[in-house]
């Protein structure tokens, strides 16, 4: 089962917001849950998301993340990738790192993995920014609203030809890489009426939304919805510590 091109993420029925742990539900506005993220956030502010295949957090996760510190500036995530059955190994992972840079004016998140080309695999750079442009209110029905665009840092591909009648070209980022991604939550919009319950969108684009040649594949995939799971959840973690620095600056 792979992640469609296009997909929200809402809370799961009878899920607590005061509890440590969090479910949501992974799917398309006419379907049944293809995915369950489980979030479990420590006393200590570390946590760790895990992407299961499926209505419940039943069996082995497909995908983690984990916070390497408080801080959260860095994370691991990791994708279990079984070896083939004739080479008489066990199965291995793919652990990439996903660092976050920020600065007064600027917040970016960046990993790397390999993509496959033909015969051969190189490793490629991509990178989120925030967005508020056509991209991010793509999500919305053209609604302007903040999110982030996915760029490819360095690839001489251009959009492949099987890209599906309903998957759009976004194009290119100011300084002229394609973007292969687009996120927005609620810890950059609120979704309202019709949308009650859900947390956030996401959809992949350009060479993102390519099946087959010219696409960047299905553990890419995984690894871009995790790693937006995971910005996310670094977020409203930030913003929690405001406000409690904030209430209590008005307390003294």
């Amino acid at each position: 089962m792979s992640l469609p091109n296009s997909f929200q993420v809402y809370k799961a029925p009878k899920s607590s917001s005061w509890s440590k742990t969090k479910l949501y539900h992974i799917g398309t506005t006419d379907a049944s849950p293809l995915y369950t993220c489980k979030e479990v956030v420590s006393w200590s502010g570390k946590f760790t998301i895990d992407l299961h295949g499926g209505s419940t957090p039943d069996g082995t996760p497909i995908a983690t993340s984990t916070s390497e510190s408080v801080r959260q500036n860095k994370a691991v995530i990791t994708l279990p990738v079984a070896s083939h059955p004739n080479n008489g190994e066990h199965d291995i992972e793919i652990s990439e790192p996903f660092r976050r840079h920020a600065s007064l004016k600027h917040e970016t998140w960046d990993f790397v993995i390999a993509i496959a080309t033909g015969t051969e695999r190189h490793a490629e750079k991509f990178e989120w920014r925030r967005s508020h442009g056509d991209e991010t209110a793509s999500l919305r029905e053209g609604k302007s609203t903040y999110g982030w665009k996915l760029v490819r840092l360095h690839s001489g591909d251009t959009v492949g030809a099987d890209v599906k009648d309903d998957s759009r070209v976004l194009g290119e980022s100011s300084d002229g890489k394609e973007v292969v991604a687009v996120w927005t939550d609620d810890t950059q919009t609120w979704f309202r009426g019709v949308e009650k319950g859900v947390v956030a969108k996401m959809e992949f684009t350009g060479s993102g939304a390519v099946t087959g040649d010219g696409g960047l594949g299905e553990k890419w995939k995984l690894l871009a919805a995790m790693s937006a799971l995971h910005m996310r959840q670094v977020i409203l973690q930030y913003a929690q510590a405001a406000g409690t620095t904030t209430t209590a600056a008005g307390a003294s």
